[in-house]
């Protein structure tokens, strides 16, 4: 009689094919020296990506425990790139890296310094690199996009898009001869799921989601691995962890077009990938290709510092030729903006029921700017923005959509870490946030208000009152932190801010807000200030235009 109790369970081939396939990776992971570092890295993720709360002293104990990773990182945050956004001088250590860059820049510079490291080893082949380099590229994209939709955490869509392919990328770095196999089987019009499948036993998603939990990963960063089917709707997201979804899938699918692009841009198939996804995220070829533009740039200062020679890769190659080929239009178009309720709806009752005080304007600080080819670049996105915000005028753009170009032109020209339209609430004595780009503004915007207090000395009111206009340079500064109101210095986080008072006959009805991280950060000659005050201008006649077709 057989004793069925002892008998083990019959595996098919592919439950037989995933098991060596996991246990293949694992052991390559364990022991690998010449190959990519994901291994050195990956605990860094592992324990602080599940919050962007997490203890500052456990990332900093993290990255010191190894002298190697620490300077990488180090070197990391003063490139070119990162050293734009902080201006505070050469970052030393890691604890004032976290600091001035916050902790999710920090964090994102060890992965992709990990990323980089990997691609100076000379002995990984064409096919390694490039699968890395489109990771990166597409976490770039992502956060870009993120940025200028008005997601609340920009460098989350970072990391979850970074990771979107983690399977398929441990499968290239790692089982190289397994990855050349499911290569050829799509050249031959397999499907990747059902080619990976074949080879390994487990799908590249489902590989990817695997690993990803074994080392604890977010749900966020979890559920960005989900694969969107190529011929599923994309419906508008109902939650941040939708829309980081919907972010990586479109980052991966639009690299995947351009790594499948001749030497021309296959623009109908960007084109449908942009309508695929305008539920989740309007957008246009232009800026798309605005995207791309500032994320090669990015590449091009990791590589000068890292050695990483961009000029052999094939995808890079075929991104600077789609980059060469698209024709950007000179006239900036948005989608329309579809607000619950329309921004303009609340000006029309302010303007109807309050009376205010004249307007008073007031000239701040003039000062040379550090670099004349980042201030002759902020010119020309001021002066191009500003003719099409006066084209735009003319035709049949609502306030929303005008408003939405505007504070993206002043965003982008002088890489504010937030730039938001606050106003007056027409039912009670409150200015509240309404709508904005950058850095968590979801966040910003729900919870930047205040109470309206004419006898307050705090700065938000006094430009209300006297319809000014304030660049603080520092909030710490004698002369002016009185001034600075404690919610707003909870809320923030920053040490300098600019404020534009928005006045319309003689009513002041709210204001136009701007901030970067570090004190001097906004360092503005008085030609550039003159431009931003002209698009504040335009915010007003953008009103008056709108009261009059309404």
């Amino acid at each position: 009689m057989i004793n069925t109790m002892n008998q083990q369970p019959v595996l098919t081939p592919d439950e037989i094919r995933r098991q060596k396939t996991l246990g293949a990776l694992k052991k390559q992971l364990r022991d690998a020296s010449d190959l990519p570092g994901f291994s050195r890295t990956i605990n860094i993720v592992q324990k602080n990506v599940s919050s962007v709360r997490t203890n500052v002293n456990t990332l900093t104990d993290d990255i010191l425990e190894d002298f190697a990773l620490t300077n990488k990182i180090l070197k990391t945050v003063n490139t070119a790139s990162y050293a734009s956004t902080h201006k505070s001088g050469k970052i030393s250590t890691i604890t004032r890296a976290i600091f001035v860059l916050g902790f999710d820049a920090v964090r994102n510079a060890a992965i992709s310094m990990m990323i980089l490291e990997d691609m100076e080893n000379q002995s990984l082949a064409t096919d390694v690199k490039d699968s890395a380099i489109m990771s990166m590229m597409s976490g770039n994209i992502a956060r870009d996009l993120a940025a200028r939709i008005g997601i609340r955490n920009a460098e989350e869509a970072f990391v979850c898009t970074m990771f979107h392919d983690l399977g398929k990328m441990l499968t290239t770095f790692y089982l190289p001869q397994q990855a050349e196999i499911i290569k050829k089987a799509i050249r031959r019009g397999k499907d990747e799921t059902s080619a990976s499948f074949a080879e390994l036993g487990i799908s590249f998603e489902e590989l990817g989601a695997y690993m990803g939990k074994e080392w604890h990963f977010s749900d966020s960063v979890l559920n960005s691995m989900r694969k969107i089917p190529k011929d599923a709707a994309i419906l508008k997201p109902s939650s941040n962890d939708e829309q980081l979804r919907n972010l990586a899938n479109f980052a991966s699918e639009l690299c995947a077009i351009i790594n499948e692009t001749g030497a021309a841009p296959n623009i109908e198939e960007l084109t449908k990938l942009i309508t695929r996804y305008e539920n989740s995220f309007p957008i246009s070829v232009e800026v798309i290709a605005e995207i791309l533009e500032t994320s090669l740039e990015e590449m091009a200062g990791y590589s000068e510092e890292f050695k990483a020679k961009l000029d052999q890769s094939p995808f890079i190659a075929k991104l600077t030729a789609v980059l060469e080929n698209v024709q950007i239009d000179d006239t900036l178009e948005y989608e329309t903006i579809s607000p619950a309720d329309s921004i303009m709806a609340d000006v029309n009752s302010l303007l109807e029921a309050e009376d205010d005080d004249g307007l008073s304007e007031e000239e701040e600080v003039h000062t040379e700017v550090d670099k004349k080819k980042q201030r002759m670049r902020a010119e020309e996105i001021l002066l191009k923005g500003i003719e099409n915000i006066t084209k735009s005028m003319l035709g049949n753009k609502s306030f929303d959509e005008l408003l939405r170009m505007i504070l993206d032109i002043m965003y982008r020209a002088l890489g504010f870490s937030r730039v938001m339209f606050a106003i007056k609430s027409p039912k009670s004595p409150i200015v509240i946030g309404r709508y904005g780009f950058g850095n968590d503004i979801d966040y910003f915007i729900r919870n930047f208000q205040f109470a309206i207090d004419r006898s307050s000395d705090d700065v938000f009111n006094a430009v209300l009152e006297q319809g000014s206009d304030v660049i603080i340079r520092s909030i710490h500064d004698p002369r002016v932190s009185a001034s600075i109101p404690e919610w707003y210095k909870r809320l923030a986080r920053v040490e300098t801010f600019l404020l534009f008072s928005v006045t319309v006959e003689r009513k002041s009805i709210g204001l136009i807000y701007a901030d970067k991280p570090s004190a001097g950060d906004i360092d503005i000659p008085n030609e550039l200030q003159k431009h931003l005050k002209t698009l504040r201008d335009q915010v007003i006649l953008a009103i008056k235009h709108s009261q009059k077709k309404g």
